[in-house]
């Protein structure tokens, strides 16, 4: 029997976590979803799972550093180098698009800026197949 997925979101925004979290559960996306504020929050997260999750979704403009920053970091660990990283921001910026992608991100989305849009964008994520 396969485990459920599990998703890890950073975002700092806790209204934007909220409106994740309803489109989430609207989606009907199966799965665990999990969040981070911060990178030293993922890094507690991704040290206690058991396994590793399935998606790690980023945001690119966080408090301390950004979304590409922090990559680098999941990229350069033996551990988690290997967990699917996305890329979402409410910023258009095609060279920060870029840098991501060469990095190893698998996508630069642009974040939805309404609640149909967010269950949307959930419901992409369903139609990936994330399981081990």
């Amino acid at each position: 029997m396969s485990q459920e997925p599990v998703f890890i979101v950073v975002e700092n925004n806790e209204e934007y976590q909220d409106i994740l979290k309803m489109a989430f559960k609207k989606s009907q996306t199966n799965g665990q979803l999990l969040f981070s504020s911060d990178s030293k929050q993922l890094f507690e997260w991704l040290e206690k799972l058991e396994v590793n999750p399935n998606l790690i979704i980023l945001d690119y403009e966080l408090t301390a550093s950004n979304g590409l920053e922090l990559a680098k970091r999941i990229f350069l660990s033996n551990e988690w180098n290997t967990i699917p990283v996305i890329m979402f921001s409410f910023l258009e910026n095609e060279t920060v698009k870029e840098s991501a992608l060469k990095l190893g991100i698998k996508a630069f989305i642009q974040k939805p800026d309404s609640y149909s849009g967010t269950i949307a964008f959930w419901n992409e994520i369903n139609t990936y197949s994330f399981n081990r």
